[in-house]
């Protein structure tokens, strides 16, 4: 199976975060995780008709051992939507998401706010990661009434408990993308300056 040549030709964007190599097979699994089952790599592979051609391992490798930036990544994501993006300012939504997980041992794991069971008047707490997660608010020509929130970089938060185990710094949700705000200027080669308003989807609003 194949991408639309358009489609395909997005992911160029790709080639200034990682090797030729590495980009190779890395276009290879959007094509199986448009037409998957199951969203996991080997579902992606078996999807994509390579299962066989190459090594699984190959594929399990662009994310376990290839070196590019998660960053990097998110920043071309930026650029393919600069051209949709407001002249002035940027609006950033932060959100974020708990993933649920059992034992003890993964990093960053700890107890948080349930957000789907909690009310007002009664707190639920579940064991998981807690990951927050910036998204760019733009609207496209087809659907201008309609914006969209786009990720496109992510932090995992550790509560105190867990900042305590693992020796890291325990920060506020908003805080931990305050001094990234000039990443989004980075990311567009300086020919637009963004304003980064963050409105926080979980309570409180907050500005950078």
């Amino acid at each position: 199976m194949y991408l639309a040549t358009s489609f395909a030709f997005l992911l160029q964007e790709f080639a200034v975060v990682m090797n030729a190599k590495t980009l190779e097979n890395f276009t290879t699994l959007p094509t199986g995780w448009v037409f998957a089952h199951r969203h996991t790599v080997t579902g992606m592979i078996v999807a994509a008709d390579v299962a066989g051609v190459k090594h699984h391992s190959v594929f399990h490798r662009i994310f376990a051992a290839a070196s590019w930036s998660l960053d990097d990544a998110g920043l071309a994501v930026f650029r393919l939507l600069e051209p949709y993006l407001d002249e002035e300012m940027t609006l950033l939504g932060i959100d974020d998401r708990l993933a649920r997980k059992r034992g003890l041992k993964i990093f960053g794991v700890g107890t948080h706010h349930g957000p789907l069971l909690s009310s007002r008047g009664h707190t639920v707490t579940n064991w998981g990661l807690n990951w927050v997660v910036p998204r760019v608010i733009v609207r496209f020509p087809l659907w201008p009434d309609r914006p969209f929130c786009l990720p496109i970089l992510f932090r995992l938060h550790l509560n105190e408990k867990a900042a305590t185990k693992w020796h890291r710094r325990c920060g506020h949700h908003a805080g931990i993308f305050k001094h990234r705000s000039h990443v989004m200027d980075f990311g567009i080669d300086g020919r637009l300056r963004v304003r980064v308003d963050i409105v926080r989807c979980f309570g409180t609003k907050d500005a950078a």
